[in-house]
């Protein structure tokens, strides 16, 4: 079982009460099975939530903060910090140091946090696994995006086989399995036919 696990998901609670309740009981989970969190920080919406539900189930949390947001308002004052110098330097230690990631909703940022991790699975600079926690179908349009790159072939199946469920048990379970080396067949293939 991986101990450190990255969560990227909104600064807003979003217009479902399930989030905010389904990300309390991911945290409980994680509460009993003595895994770390590594987030962004932040104290609102459901990054607010998964502080103070590590706070309230006493988990090891830590917060990655670029140094402008220190002063805006928005940062956990109640946990440990990483101070880094810009979103860039967040989204690469929470790569580095955490060893799988689960995704929640969110928006801009955390999508962006999401694929900067796919990237990497699918360039092979790590093989962590990453999923997203589909909380009332809330990634069943980006799943549906991945596929339609997936079909007009700007992207191979095998490097959007993102785990996803609805359930945090199972999805932490599916995290356990080791992500297997990206065939580098693609890379040859993109050489030759300018496609995937």
């Amino acid at each position: 079982m991986f101990r450190n696990l990255g969560i990227f998901c909104g600064a807003s609670l979003g217009d479902d009460s399930r989030f905010e309740k389904q990300t309390k009981e991911l945290i409980k989970l994680l509460a009993q099975k003595n895994i770390r969190i590594i987030y962004g920080g932040g104290n609102t919406g459901l990054m607010g939530v998964v502080a103070e539900s590590a706070l309230k189930h006493h988990i090891p949390i830590l917060g990655v903060v670029p140094s402008f947001m220190l002063s805006m308002g928005v940062v956990h004052q109640n946990i440990d910090l990483h101070v880094v110098e810009n979103m860039q330097e967040r989204k690469k230690f929470i790569l580095d140091n955490a060893d799988a990631f689960v995704v929640l909703p969110g928006g801009i940022g955390t999508m962006d946090e999401f694929f900067e991790v796919l990237t990497a699975v699918q360039l092979g600079t790590h093989l962590k696994p990453i999923g997203l926690f589909n909380i009332n179908h809330f990634f069943d349009p980006l799943l549906r995006l991945l596929h339609h790159l997936t079909d007009h072939r700007f992207v191979r199946l095998e490097h959007v086989s993102v785990v996803t469920d609805d359930d945090p048990e199972r999805l932490l379970e599916y995290l356990k399995t080791p992500i297997h080396q990206p065939d580098k067949q693609w890379i040859c293939d993109l050489l030759k036919y300018n496609m995937l």
